[in-house]
């Protein structure tokens, strides 16, 4: 098959072959990013493959840095000393699935792909090019996981299961906390949720994870075919002021982020001037190629109708995508985030940075999220955090106190958790969450809580101060259809007793 380097932006042509589209994406000093079509004899669309870096071994930051610059404009195959890499796994399932049979190999080997041709990858591996934009979005083990995805001995997304036994206290029995994810189910599986009243231990259960799985000690069941068995990565997400620090333990064996209001380093709240930097690095990191994508994808999601999300900032950002000036994307970006509000900001700031460090396998947890969203932006980047991490095969495990959170998960996913002085206890929730209406879940996750505050007590007193349900409900200036349920339930009761 024949290759054809164009320039960004170009049209497809309408003859069959592949088209390597170049991208002027600075990855430290090399320019190696291509976006890859094809378009087969049988006629159609082009097919969009994805992003492959390609780079050569002559290229040095203070020489030649651009592979377009040493391409010819046509090619049936790269030529000694070159070598790729896919920028994302589905470059490889692309090729696999909307390709007739042989032309897999055929474009991997013309490319001189260096996870799927044998021994490509030890030639090329400690070059500064390989390491700084070949593997600029990898971490270790993640091209050995590459290479099995090219070659067919895994697959992409694959289902997982997990669990933490919690240590025992005194006489009473530790608890299993078991989780699973299966790749294609509806609703997705990978947003998983902890629920329970304040005190219960939520938070001290995310410590105790984030410590376990950054030490290597949880052990991931897969159907991978690979020999890895625990997470590769893990993110703690927690905007509470309040929280204690989220720290990863010496003997940690992954890479550890932490996303949220806290400094780690100077144990302080951050400044706003740090946060609103915070932002444009980590979009400076995520705005070109496949996750560029992701992070459109995610702030579609999260500009629902009328939610006012990065209203009339839209234009700015598009225009900041590939913007080369860095003075220039620093000063527009940074003014696009201080002008948002603070729930806007956690929203923005928390999709931005997953999107730059999720990977496969990464185990994410997060901590009450509903903190400074109002309902319907909760929803919406709740559905954002799911498709994420189902999207790069990992896990995201949330502790809330929000009914809206559980909506968005199925009782499968969720644990109910309660402690009796020492003895903690968790089970499935007793109705299915998914969809379910606030009502019903507030009264089934909280019922007690809920019954024994707000207007239901206020009610209560009512009653016991005595009256019908006539005389209760001219004393109040409105009562909703809950509220009108409840007092006459409440007023009956009390007339039966009294009598």
């Amino acid at each position: 098959m024949q290759f054809t380097v164009l320039k960004y932006g170009a049209a497809i042509p309408p003859r069959p072959g592949a088209y390597l589209v170049t991208d002027n994406w600075n990855d430290f000093g090399f320019w190696t990013l291509f976006d890859l079509h094809v378009r087969l004899p049988e006629g159609g669309a082009p097919l969009r493959i994805g992003y492959v870096r390609i780079a050569h071994n002559s290229m040095e930051r203070e020489g030649v840095a651009r592979t377009a610059d040493l391409l010819s404009s046509s090619f049936w195959s790269l030529g000694s000393g070159f070598f790729s890499l896919a920028q994302e796994d589905d470059y490889y399932e692309n090729l696999r699935t909307l390709l007739p049979p042989g032309v897999y190999d055929e474009i991997l080997r013309a490319l001189n792909d260096v996870a799927y041709v044998d021994g490509l990858s030890e030639q090329f591996l400690q070059l500064p090019v390989f390491q700084s934009s070949l593997l600029r979005d990898h971490r270790t083990g993640e091209l050995r996981r590459k290479q099995e995805i090219a070659r067919g001995s895994r697959h992409r997304i694959v289902a997982f299961r997990w669990s933490y036994t919690s240590p025992q206290r005194g006489l009473h029995p530790p608890h299993k906390f078991e989780f699973e994810t299966k790749p294609g189910s509806l609703p997705a599986t990978n947003l998983q949720a902890l629920i329970g009243r304040n005190g219960v231990g939520k938070s001290r259960l995310l410590h105790a994870l984030a410590e376990e799985a950054t030490a290597g000690r949880i052990a991931v069941e897969s159907g991978s075919g690979g020999e890895d068995n625990s997470f590769t990565a893990c993110v703690v997400v927690s905007f509470s002021p309040f929280d204690q620090l989220y720290k990863p333990p010496l003997t940690a064996v992954m890479k550890f982020d932490y996303i949220g209001l806290r400094h780690q380093e100077a144990g302080r709240l951050k400044f706003d001037e740090e946060r609103t930097q915070e932002f444009v690095d980590s979009f400076d990191r995520v705005r070109i190629g496949a996750t560029g994508e992701r992070w459109r994808k995610a702030v579609s999601t999260l500009n629902y109708a009328a939610s006012g999300f990065l209203d009339g900032h839209m234009e700015v950002i598009d225009s900041m995508m590939r913007e080369e000036g860095h003075q220039q994307f620093r000063d527009a970006m940074s003014n696009v985030f201080d002008d948002l509000s603070s729930g806007h900001k956690v929203a923005l700031l928390m999709v931005t940075r997953l999107i730059e460090v999720v990977g496969e396998r990464t185990l994410v947890l997060i901590d009450e999220p509903e903190t400074h969203l109002h309902p319907p932006l909760l929803s919406a980047l709740t559905q954002a955090l799911s498709d994420l991490v189902a999207d790069r095969n990992g896990m995201a495990l949330v502790a809330t106190h929000s009914p809206v959170v559980l909506q968005e998960v199925p009782a499968s996913c969720v644990w109910e958790m309660h402690r009796h002085g020492d003895e903690l206890t968790a089970h499935r929730p007793g109705l299915e969450t998914y969809g379910e209406s606030v009502g019903e879940l507030t009264h089934d996750a909280f019922g007690l809580e809920a019954t024994s505050s707000g207007f239901h007590a206020t009610i209560a007193r009512e009653v016991e101060a005595g009256g019908s349900y006539e005389d209760i409900t001219s004393r109040f200036s409105g009562l909703g259809s809950e509220a009108r349920a409840l007092l006459r339930a409440m007023t009956s009761g009390h007339a039966r007793r009294q009598g």
